[in-house]
């Protein structure tokens, strides 16, 4: 067994587009709060094939990470949507960031997930973490959208 002091910082997956800053305040907010006293490390990714690396690159502790989704990650909304729902299949916490809910329908794959304003107060953001965090089924992305599984799980 690992002491605590060896083990690897929780990691949050932030998918966005990072020519842009207009998730960066959200992140930094999610930093300080998901997995207080930890500083857990942040994880930049700017494109769907970096955001399936990273899903496949990620702890075999799953629970140690959260993956948050903003929906400019080009080409927005798809790209977003398809990271949200890969990290959701995989069963990890997911939290899908918008400036606007139309982006999300009813019928779009990633609408039971906890949705946040880039502008979200502590409040919102401690009950969306608390809602990523909610056991729910293991749902699949469809066979085209999923491009494999990851090592983690064996």
């Amino acid at each position: 067994m690992t002491s605590p002091a060896l083990e690897a910082p929780p990691t949050i997956l932030f998918g966005h587009d990072i020519r842009s800053r207009a998730c960066d305040l959200l992140i930094a907010k999610l930093a300080r709060s998901a997995f207080a006293p930890i500083e857990p490390q942040i994880e930049e990714i700017g494109s769907l094939e970096a955001a399936w690396e990273a899903l496949d690159r990620l702890s075999p502790d799953p629970s140690s990470a959260l993956v948050v989704a903003c929906l400019d990650l080009v080409p927005s909304p798809r790209a977003g949507v398809t990271f949200a729902s890969w990290a959701a299949a995989l069963a990890l916490p997911v939290v899908v960031v918008t400036h606007s809910r139309r982006w999300v329908g009813a019928d779009s794959p990633v609408a039971g997930l906890p949705l946040l304003s880039p502008n979200a107060s502590s409040a919102e953001l401690a009950h969306a973490l608390e809602q990523a965090r909610s056991p729910r089924p293991t749902w699949f992305a469809p066979d085209e959208a999923f491009p494999s599984r990851p090592s983690w799980l064996g």
